[in-house]
């Protein structure tokens, strides 16, 4: 994702010290970093909204960080399925699945789908 956020319509010299200043070049600057901050709000909150999908066999000899907040979802589907991949989770956290009732349950279930079945706690 490209930014459209541009610093460079921001003047620092504006205002200047010691000096009568424009009011118009005030208003033009406080202007443009209202708008940086408007499009700024935008573009964090369009992030907040994106999955990371990863498309298999998906192998990494070092970990990746995918972020530093508190959770990262990623949805992982491997093109071969067999012993040679293994999903691993590594450090102490948690990871969380849906969970609901037993009449929750989604319709269409399969072998293989993971759930945590609240009506069984």
């Amino acid at each position: 994702m490209t930014s459209s956020i541009d610093p460079n319509n921001i003047n620092p010299n504006v205002p200047v010290s010691d000096q009568d200043n424009s009011s118009q070049n005030l208003r033009d600057n406080f202007s443009n970093i209202q708008g940086n901050f408007a499009k700024a709000a935008d573009e964090i909150t369009g992030l907040q909204d994106k999955l990371v999908g990863l498309t298999g066999p998906v192998y990494t000899p070092v970990p990746i960080p995918l972020g530093t907040g508190p959770s990262a979802i990623i949805a992982t589907q491997f093109a071969t399925s067999n012993d040679t991949y293994t999903l691993t989770f590594p450090g102490t956290g948690a990871i969380k699945i849906p969970a609901g009732t037993t009449l929750q349950r989604p319709t269409g279930a399969a072998a293989g789908m993971v759930r945590y079945n609240t009506t069984f706690n």
